[in-house]
């Protein structure tokens, strides 16, 4: 079975050379379909479009006094308020709905903004390796340096998700690395998806009947550490502990000491995160993954395809 694809050009715009930079905003009482494209000219174009009928809505200009051109980096747009939120450089411009800019916020990042997400008051950007939470006055807020670059950020309540280039999957909360995912390659995107696969369903949920069993493709490495030093994997400290608990009052005393250890750390971890992603490496597969109780089960994962094949 053959697929004859044709090409239907519906529009032109300058040149667009960023990710993420083109969103659809979401309907509302009109029955066209907006869509917000960012430039490298340093303007945000908005178009309406029905039946493959396209109009020009708006085209905002993001330029300063000084004429200086900075090619759009990243594009974001509020759901509710339909509030579009654009960087170049290290500024983020807030634009609303009919084109007026109506914020502007010039940061102190060292790196230029890659990407950007925005909850109500909270800017949270990213650059090649670092991720910053600000307020609405620029104030820093929260700081991470990731170990390798930053292809893709997701922002979940406090909680910041990092597609990195070195196949893994960092979750951020505040200033503190809580655990990373190893995926099948270097991540170029990733999305939250608003159903657990079922393939990621513990066997209780597919079976309330059936005994729950401890096989799963993943275990999350919290802080970036290996499961051996965060008690994961920790068979060493669990046997040394029943040794000498059988030996006398110093095995008692280990295994109250490696008893607080564990408590500590699941205090300080995000551990009752439940949340199913998807994410596309840079190869051209794409996979998905999910995470519950510190526990992350990759539950498909489709390879890119070879050289002159179409997915």
């Amino acid at each position: 079975m053959s697929v004859n694809l044709t090409r239907v050009d519906i529009t032109q715009l300058p040149t667009c050379s960023a990710r993420g930079t083109l969103k659809l905003l979401p309907f509302g009482g009109h029955k066209r379909q907006k869509i917000v494209v960012g430039t490298d000219q340093m303007s945000v174009v908005c178009l309406s479009m029905k039946h493959f009928e396209c109009k020009t809505v708006f085209e905002t200009s993001l330029a300063q006094e000084d004429n200086i051109v900075t090619p759009i980096s990243s594009v974001y747009i509020q759901a509710d308020t339909q509030k579009i939120y654009a960087s170049a450089g290290t500024s983020v411009s807030g634009i609303n709905k009919k084109g007026k800019i109506y914020y502007n916020l010039k940061s102190n990042m060292a790196e230029s903004i890659q990407n950007i997400q925005v909850q109500g008051k909270i800017i949270v950007a990213s650059g090649e390796y670092v991720l910053v939470s600000l307020d609405e006055t620029g104030k820093e807020l929260h700081y991470y340096m990731s170990p390798d670059r930053i292809n893709d950020l997701y922002k979940m309540g406090d909680i910041a998700v990092l597609g990195c280039q070195d196949s893994t999957l960092r979750i951020v909360q505040g200033d503190t690395l809580s655990f990373e995912v190893a995926l099948s390659g270097a991540v170029r995107s990733l999305t939250e998806l608003s159903k657990t696969p079922v393939r990621a369903r513990t066997n209780q949920e597919e079976e309330p009947d059936r005994k729950k069993k401890t096989g799963f493709l993943g275990r999350l490495r919290k802080g970036g550490k290996s499961s051996k030093d965060t008690g994961g994997g920790g068979g060493k400290e669990d046997t040394e502990g029943k040794s000498n608990e059988q030996g006398g009052t110093e095995g008692k005393s280990n295994g109250d000491s490696a008893s607080k250890t564990e408590a500590r750390q699941s205090e300080g971890s995000t551990s009752s995160l439940d949340a199913s992603f998807a994410y596309g490496t840079m190869t051209g597969g794409i996979g998905a993954i999910h995470v519950e109780d510190g526990v992350a089960r990759k539950t498909w994962f489709i390879p890119p395809p070879r050289s002159g094949e179409a997915r």
